[in-house]
């Protein structure tokens, strides 16, 4: 049983590394900035979606951030929307399974900015 379980957890590990599913880094455009001057009015994040998964992948830079997270599709149809405050893990997975295929951005904002990034989704 353990060598069925460790050969599993094998399999899972080597799919990815096989199929060459390397996640898609977002790269951020920054809206609007209520502060130009202020150093905190930047969001510290790196988003990225890993294909293969399906799943959204935020990490958060600084501790105690609370920010407003947003994925919405082509037409504007709010698919995902969340508040979340940075912990000591500053990392979030968004699972974002079933959707059908097509260009979807992510809005990432605070009371200071409000950032977007595009990512493509396909089957």
């Amino acid at each position: 049983m353990k060598l069925k379980t460790f050969m599993l957890a094998l399999c899972y590990a080597i799919i990815p590394i096989l199929t060459h599913a390397n996640p898609e880094r977002i790269k951020f455009n920054k809206n609007k900035d209520y502060q130009d001057r202020d150093m905190g009015s930047i969001i510290p994040v790196e988003a990225f979606w890993d294909n293969s998964c399906k799943e959204l992948s935020l990490i958060f830079w600084d501790n105690g951030l609370p920010v407003f997270i947003e994925v919405k599709d082509e037409k504007g149809n709010c698919i995902y929307v969340n508040s979340y405050t940075v912990n000591k893990n500053k990392q979030t997975n968004i699972p974002l399974s079933g959707l059908p295929p097509g260009e979807y951005s992510i809005h990432v904002s605070n009371e200071k900015t409000d950032m977007t990034g595009t990512f493509s989704y396909s089957l």
